[in-house]
């Protein structure tokens, strides 16, 4: 386990006790976390990643999705 999730536990785990130690939010706990230490969020770097592949944001030439259908099924014309 690497620094960076240790502290997102320890803080998760600190917020849980001061919550009253409530069982079943471990997961709004670590998000909450997370947040605090400054981690983005999962589905927010998966959205800006989709975002940049739709828009063709491709700084390092990577496919687009037409480049994706040519390859797997030939051109259409």
């Amino acid at each position: 386990m690497d620094d960076k999730e240790q502290r997102i536990r320890e803080r998760a785990h600190e917020i849980w006790e001061s919550e009253g130690r409530r069982e079943g939010d471990d997961m709004a706990h670590w998000h909450r976390a997370r947040q605090e230490l400054g981690e983005p969020d999962v589905q927010e770097v998966n959205e800006q990643a989709s975002r940049q592949f739709n828009e063709g944001d491709d700084k390092d030439g990577a496919a687009t999705n037409m480049d994706i259908t040519k390859a797997r099924f030939g051109s259409p014309d």
